[in-house]
């Protein structure tokens, strides 16, 4: 789930023309009883799998159908 979050943002970030910082290796601070979790993610693998670009429609005849 965190990594589509992140994807979803880093693609977006992309197609805007806006730079995605480096990532980090510095633990945030947290309190003991937290946890911290690493999300690895690879922007062209995520855009590739989740790429939802319009697709050509194909144009079909129309019918008429008329209610007598």
């Amino acid at each position: 789930m965190a990594r589509d979050a992140i994807g979803l943002w880093g693609i977006t970030e992309q197609d805007d023309g806006r730079k995605i910082p480096e990532p980090s290796s510095i633990e945030p601070e947290r309190e003991s009883n937290e946890l911290v979790t690493w999300v690895d993610i690879d922007f062209d693998k995520y855009r590739k799998a989740n790429d939802m670009t319009t697709m050509r429609a194909s144009t079909f005849p129309c019918r008429n159908i008329s209610k007598s």
